[in-house]
């Protein structure tokens, strides 16, 4: 793709919606990817999703990568990975998380944290999801040109 991104976006799972948002996209599955990884997850298309959104250039991660899905921890533990490359490129990082399910604590709880709930809260949040990411792909976009109030 010609497109050179200056907003890279990791969606975790119920955040893959922000990629639909993009225009003129140009979109490749991981599986066509030679060497990267497979996402397995429920939720998480697997692909990356090159567009634009609010006149900015970017790329989205539809899909992350897991401990239980078989990925070394050194992997999957933090997106440090995806933050390094998107430096070299020259991209602006900015790290944000929706925290979406209960967190159990206890082992011995009866209490059990499923994926359908992740699913369900990233839907419900979508749209305000979107107005905040909007908001700081704009201003993003802007830091050099000192455009912050706008």
């Amino acid at each position: 793709t010609a497109v050179r991104p200056l907003v890279g976006i990791v969606c975790g799972s119920g955040l893959g919606g922000l990629a639909d948002v993009l225009k003129d996209q140009v979109a490749f599955n991981y599986k066509d990817i030679p060497n990267f990884p497979q996402s397995t997850v429920h939720g998480h298309a697997g692909r990356l999703v090159f567009g634009t959104f609010k006149d900015r250039t970017c790329v989205c991660m539809q899909g992350r990568f897991h401990l239980y899905e078989g990925y070394p921890i050194q992997m999957v533990s933090v997106t440090a990975h995806e933050v390094i490359v998107a430096r070299h490129c020259g991209m602006r990082v900015f790290a944000l998380s929706l925290i979406t399910n209960k967190v159990v604590s206890d082992y011995n709880s009866e209490k059990k944290a499923n994926h359908e709930e992740v699913l369900q809260t990233g839907k419900q949040r979508a749209e305000q999801m979107e107005r905040l990411v909007s908001t700081i792909i704009t201003r993003i976009g802007c830091l050099s040109k000192n455009c912050l109030n706008a």
